[in-house]
């Protein structure tokens, strides 16, 4: 993905598609294409050597979520794919206050885990999961406009997933398409803005599933909401 990949960047359609090896996480097997015989992942670049997943840790006092600003450590396990966490957590009158960690791998493949003071440092971070969401090998979006018209080669600006990013921004093909692989559908609807092929602001929306294919393959829309 990573940071890089999330702030501000700006891919075509196709993406570039590698074996799960060539990423520095662990994909998760449903995002194995059986077409390409290979993991195809929008969101990230595949090198070994790019930048750790980035990870958020909140926690709640009284009615207000708070984000802990210590620095969090990461290590790799090249062998497992999977990296760990070690931080400082803030003190807080309650001692069995839990602290959510998220951590985001691509800007659609997240996890969470949570933890509390007792939890031995450093921490595994889980690989990414789909709890309570959709998750989906590709989705194939159409942007369309205000009268349901495909807009050509307009982008897609998807929300960012953690505090301090910038929106992830796709561009469709000619025909208005997006197609993105190893996606996450929230319940509710993806957040996104939508802009035309010259950068112009059109509308936000949610990105809704138009059409379940096959259970891991969807189509979806890009529309304004009505």
């Amino acid at each position: 993905m990573k940071t890089a990949a999330i702030l501000g960047m700006t891919i075509l359609l196709a993406g570039t598609a590698a074996a799960r090896a060539d990423y520095n996480f662990l994909v998760p097997d449903k995002c194995w294409n059986p077409s390409t015989q290979q993991y195809d992942v929008t969101g990230a670049d595949g090198a070994e050597s790019d930048e750790p997943p980035v990870v958020t840790i909140t926690y709640n006092v009284g009615s207000s979520v708070l984000e802990v600003t210590s620095a969090v450590t990461l290590s790799y396990n090249q062998s497992s794919k999977l990296w760990s966490a070690s931080v400082a957590l803030p003190y807080t009158l309650d001692p069995l206050t839990t602290y959510l960690v998220t951590t985001t791998y691509t800007p659609f493949l997240q996890s969470y885990l949570a933890i509390d003071r007792k939890t031995a440092q450093p921490f595994e971070l889980p690989p990414a999961s789909w709890n309570n969401q959709q998750f989906l090998r590709s989705i194939t979006i159409t942007v369309t406009d205000q009268k349901d018209q495909p807009i050509p080669n307009g982008f897609i600006e998807m929300a960012p997933n953690f505090g301090g990013s910038s929106p992830y921004t796709l561009q469709a093909d000619g025909s208005g398409n997006v197609e993105i692989y190893c996606y996450t559908s929230y319940v509710d609807g993806n957040p996104a803005t939508i802009l035309d092929a010259q950068h112009n602001l059109l509308y936000s929306t949610r990105i809704v599933l138009k059409a379940d294919k096959d259970g891991l393959t969807a189509t979806g829309v890009a529309a304004p909401e009505k």
